[in-house]
């Protein structure tokens, strides 16, 4: 890595408390994922960390591009898979329900 993308990397690890929070969301994200458990709260913990991935990967460091659609395709296949979860979160407008 050279240039701007070792300028936003030595960024993110001068900050301190970036790279072992990511580390453990991404430890915890994987057990939820394997394990079946808080799945629908996982990908939505997940979705920035795989766009910015992604968006990384395709302006700043061409390098890897195609692992970072991989990954990012593979969430999207996972939020179809739950979209039933998801549905209400794009619905313009939600009537409560009373029980």
């Amino acid at each position: 890595m050279d240039g701007v993308a070792l300028d936003f990397m030595m960024g993110l690890t001068k900050v301190g408390y970036f790279w072992p929070l990511l580390r453990g969301l991404e430890v915890l994200i994987g057990i939820a994922l394997i394990s079946g458990r808080f799945v629908p709260l996982a990908l939505a913990v997940l979705a920035p960390i795989s766009l910015h991935i992604f968006l990384f990967h395709a302006f700043v460091l061409l390098a890897n591009l195609p692992l970072a659609i991989i990954i990012l395709g593979l969430h999207i296949f996972l939020i179809v898979k739950y979209w039933n979860y998801y549905k209400a979160v794009f619905t313009l407008k939600l009537e409560p329900q009373l029980k």
